[in-house]
């Protein structure tokens, strides 16, 4: 039973954490990571309306179904989203003070202090 809430309270936090990354892009904590995200929402926006349907259509299923094949490792693309997301604020007490990591893996090391 404990074990369960643990991990349901790990799964909180994380869908918490989330949502207040998406806050601070909203409230412009960091207005250079605001506005790169404005600017890549505007491209795609535009890219999505000069594109005809079939065409994103396909390029999305392209892209999900041929996971299997691509590689495991991350390309520059994945490695400069995943520092942006990882570098947005997040602006809560809780969550800058206290390590809710350890919650996640008891035994890794890299997240006790």
């Amino acid at each position: 039973m404990q074990d369960r809430a643990g991990r349901t309270q790990a799964k909180l936090h994380a869908y918490n954490a989330v949502l207040l990354r998406v806050k601070s892009l909203h409230a412009w904590s960091d207005p250079g990571r605001t506005k790169v995200w404005a600017a890549a929402v505007s491209l795609l926006a535009a890219l999505l309306a000069i594109v005809p349907a079939r065409y994103t259509f396909a390029a999305l299923v392209l892209f999900l179904f041929t996971e299997p094949v691509r590689p495991k490792t991350k390309n520059i693309a994945e490695l400069l989203l995943e520092d942006f997301w990882e570098g947005l604020p997040v602006e809560s007490g809780t969550h800058t003070n206290v390590r809710m990591a350890a919650i996640y893996s008891r035994h890794d090391s890299r997240w006790m202090d």
